[in-house]
């Protein structure tokens, strides 16, 4: 269900939180829950947060990959993920890819293979 109300390229920005929350709540739950919708995600171990969290920095990685996007400033960029603090972006970003995003971005249009590190996308819950 969760994927039918939400995509991955659909994060919303910090300001727009609350509304895509209780619009997904609404669609996921008959009563319109938020509290229903974050048991749906705990029950995958998961917070609706952080997992909104991993879309946009994934969104933001395929970005900064882009060849077409190069000639676009990387605060630009992350901001359009909901990133209005590039100092953040580029901590939070470090910490789950392990290089930082200029340098991942140098790597990807050098076609030179970034650092490995496990950088799966987290999947939605889903229903049970």
């Amino acid at each position: 269900m969760i994927e039918k109300v939400f995509r991955s390229d659909d994060v919303p920005s910090a300001d727009r939180f609350d509304i895509w929350r209780q619009r997904l709540s609404r669609d996921v739950s008959p009563l319109g829950s938020v509290s229903y919708l974050h048991r749906i995600f705990q029950g995958e171990g998961i917070t609706v947060s952080s997992w909104i969290r991993e879309q946009r920095l994934a969104n933001a990685r395929r970005d900064l990959a882009d060849p077409t996007l190069r000639s676009t400033p990387i605060h630009i960029i992350v901001s359009r993920w909901g990133f209005p603090r590039a100092a953040d972006f580029s901590r939070a970003f470090r910490n789950a890819h392990g290089i930082p995003p200029k340098d991942y971005r140098d790597h990807t249009s050098t076609r030179l293979p970034p650092p490995a590190r496990d950088t799966r996308q987290v999947n939605p819950p889903h229903r049970h």
